[in-house]
């Protein structure tokens, strides 16, 4: 579908329009590029304006949505892109973008709401298990799936796969302080080939080529973290 022709000021702004990352609502209905699909997250994002949509109707705006776990923007978006909005800021609030919801908040089916429910869930559940009756080990579960293509791994893309290896290395070497797992052996793939800038020691490299020995085959479910 064409994008609608915006009122002003949006008309100036659609020059800095992106096909991968910008979005414009109008009238309830957001307008996406061809390259905007490409990024699952992104397309959990779209998920969660039609869950907010339902509460309240959304107001026309333009925008980009940076998806990445770190929050960065891309330097030539911040010098002529649209406003950005962003899931992180790791390296603190006086990054540039907006803070919204994160994409994989999608995935409880019930969008926004849905994580309503589920943090009142977590906060009842705490109240319950005071801080000096829980286990003192770190605590994680989830996955590790490293950016591999044919023509060699997305190293950009895996700093957060590499913290995880390190976690459940740590893990393997220390289990009576880290308790850190896939939830499954086949949710656990390390790259196969490993980024110049994120060496594995040992023990890394270790648990990367046997995965079981840092996998439970099990969910646990969040209010039991």
């Amino acid at each position: 579908t064409a994008l609608p022709t915006p009122r002003a000021p949006f008309a100036d702004m659609l020059a800095r329009w992106d096909n991968a990352t910008s979005v414009l609502i109008v009238g309830g209905r957001a307008y996406v590029g061809e390259r905007f699909p490409d990024e699952y997250k992104r397309l959990h994002h779209l998920s969660l304006l039609a869950s907010a949509h339902k509460l309240r109707p959304l107001p026309d705006v333009l925008y980009d949505f940076h998806p990445g776990s770190s929050g960065a923007v891309p330097p030539e978006r911040l010098a002529g892109g649209l406003p950005p909005l962003v899931i992180a800021k790791r390296s603190g609030y006086a990054m540039p973008g907006v803070l919204v919801p994160n994409s994989y908040l999608a995935e409880s089916k019930r969008g926004v709401v849905g994580w309503n429910e589920t943090r009142a869930e977590l906060h009842e559940r705490a109240a319950e298990l005071p801080w000096r009756d829980r286990s003192r080990a770190v605590f994680w579960r989830g996955m590790i799936r490293g950016h591999d293509r044919d023509d060699g791994p997305l190293c950009a893309l895996d700093g957060g796969n590499y913290a995880r290896l390190q976690a459940a290395a740590l893990s393997y070497a220390h289990p009576e302080h880290v308790d850190v797992k896939c939830t499954h052996a086949r949710h656990c793939r390390p790259g196969a080939t490993v980024c110049p800038d994120q060496p594995r020691d040992a023990t890394e490299a270790l648990v990367a080529a046997n995965v079981s020995l840092v996998s439970v085959d099990r969910s646990t479910p969040r209010r039991d973290y």
